[in-house]
């Protein structure tokens, strides 16, 4: 999970990632927590580059 998560954040270029917030966070075990995020997008209605 941890490659395919980091692959939805690199994204793509158009859409792309503008900004994230991070909020609201619950410890769920020793070293685990939970929280929530929003992830903000930018379109620019340019076609993407091959």
């Amino acid at each position: 999970m941890h490659g395919a998560l980091s692959a939805y954040f690199t994204g793509v270029s158009n859409p792309h990632h503008q900004a994230f917030e991070v909020t609201g966070k619950k410890q769920i075990g020793d070293e685990r927590f939970a929280f929530h995020a929003l992830l903000y997008e930018y379109y620019t209605a340019q076609p993407d580059v091959l």
